[in-house]
C-alpha cells in the first residue's frame, strides 16, 4: 500500500501583518517584548525609570539614546555576544547594528524577509544615524527577530 505523495512546500516564516498603530500601545509586541524583559532579565529593578510597559513604550519613542533603551539593548547583546566590551550610549547603535546584519544574512527568516530576493533585507543598511532615529515599530520588530 502506497502511502500519499508528499508536497515539498517551501517553508514560509513569520510575516508581520500591516499595522496602523500610532502608538507602541496599539501593539501587541510592545508589551510581549516587556514582559520578556520583565520574566528573563532583572532591568526592570535595575534600571531607573523603567517600572511599567508605558516607560519602555516611552522609551520606544525616543530617537535618541537613552537610559533604558540602552541598559535593554546591552542585555541584549551581551546575550547573543557575551565577550562584548564597550556598550557605552555612544556605540550600542553601532553595535546593534552590526549584531542585526549578522543575523540577517543567515537563511532563517525573520519579519524582514524578501520572498523575491529570497533573503532578509537590513532595514539599516539607508539609515545613516543609527538604531535610535529609527521609528518605534522598527525598534520593537528588531528586539523580537534577534532573539534566538
Amino acid at each position: 500500500m502506497k502511502g500519499a505523495p508528499v508536497e515539498s512546500a517551501e517553508k514560509k516564516g513569520h510575516i508581520c501583518p500591516p499595522s496602523n498603530a500610532k502608538h507602541p500601545s496599539d501593539r501587541w509586541e510592545s508589551l510581549f517584548v516587556y514582559g520578556f524583559i520583565c520574566r528573563f532579565t532583572q532591568l526592570r529593578g535595575k534600571v531607573e525609570g523603567l517600572n511599567s510597559p508605558m516607560d519602555f513604550e516611552e522609551a520606544l519613542l525616543l530617537s535618541e539614546p537613552n537610559p533604558i533603551m540602552i541598559q535593554i539593548l546591552s542585555r541584549f547583546v551581551l546575550n547573543l555576544r557575551p565577550g562584548t566590551r564597550n556598550l557605552s550610549s555612544d556605540v550600542i547603535s553601532s553595535t546593534m547594528t552590526s549584531l542585526l546584519q549578522e543575523y540577517f544574512r543567515t537563511p532563517e527568516r525573520t519579519v524582514f524577509w524578501d520572498d523575491t530576493l529570497k533573503a532578509n533585507v537590513d532595514p539599516f543598511s539607508e539609515m545613516e544615524t543609527g538604531f535610535f532615529a529609527a521609528d518605534w515599530g522598527m525598534k520593537s520588530y528588531s528586539s523580537v527577530t534577534a532573539r534566538r
